[in-house]
């Protein structure tokens, strides 16, 4: 199984920063875990083969809120049928101003609800990216609109020099610095395991069916790392977090039906 945390990271550098208001690691994340899926799970493998089952990405789920990663039987033309989700999978991050972890955690709980309500047999699973480092470079945002106040081509004078370890640019854009405040990571990782996790067969409780949380280091002018928490190993999550979906869809496939 590769890497897909060092493929998020291969991303950023090729990017040149992480853009927090885009899609992108959710994108690659989402496409990964389909592939794996593919690969590895065979149940899923034989019902995408035969268009039991389609993917899509970044489409209203059964709260009307858009999700990142939908798997369900195909509806009426191109659309997902809502009445027959398999898996749902969000992507949330929280590298910048934890004070806003509230509202990535209430999206969750709100699709948990939402998805459970719909069918309670759907696989539901959250992913985290949390920041660890203690400020961040707001290029999205605040560096771009200050390449354009000063007259500065972004493109050409600042981009090649974001995520390369230029530390002279937290003094060149001192003003576009967020800074998060000590345990502001730990704070969040400690709210995102309130949220209730179910056991396989526990289809009737109103919980996720896993959560994947990434500890990372990424601030836009450092090289994106993979960050240390005790108790957290990210990689080895990720194979679990694989392995779990394909149990649970394995187990609840005959309740399906075809």
């Amino acid at each position: 199984m590769r890497n897909p945390l060092a493929e998020v990271f291969n991303r950023i550098q090729q990017s040149g920063y992480h853009n927090h208001r885009g899609t992108s690691h959710s994108d690659l994340f989402s496409d990964r875990i389909v592939a794996d899926l593919q690969r590895l799970c065979q149940p899923f493998r034989d019902d995408y083969t035969k268009d039991v089952v389609r993917v899509w990405r970044n489409v209203k789920g059964p709260d009307e809120r858009h999700v990142d990663l939908l798997i369900a039987a195909p509806g009426a033309g191109k659309r997902p049928n809502l009445d027959q989700i398999r898996i749902v999978i969000e992507h949330k991050s929280v590298i910048t101003a934890h004070r806003n972890r509230n509202a990535r955690f209430q999206d969750i709980d709100r699709g948990i609800r939402a998805t459970h309500a719909k069918d309670p047999r759907t696989i539901v699973v959250a992913t985290l990216l949390v920041g660890l480092g203690p400020r961040y470079l707001n290029v999205a945002d605040q560096v771009k609109k200050a390449c354009k106040h000063r007259k500065l081509n972004f493109n050409s004078k600042i981009l090649p020099r974001l995520s390369t370890g230029d530390q002279r640019l937290w003094t060149d854009f001192d003003d576009c610095v967020s800074p998060n405040e000590p345990g502001d990571a730990r704070d969040t990782i400690k709210m995102f395991k309130t949220l209730p996790v179910r056991l396989l067969s526990n289809t009737h409780e109103e919980a996720l069916d896993f959560l994947l949380i990434i500890p990372v280091r990424i601030n836009n002018v450092d090289a994106p790392q993979l960050g240390r928490v005790r108790g957290i190993n990210a990689q080895a999550d990720f194979k679990r977090m694989i392995n779990h979906i394909c149990k649970a869809y394995a187990t609840r496939r005959p309740a399906w039906g075809p």
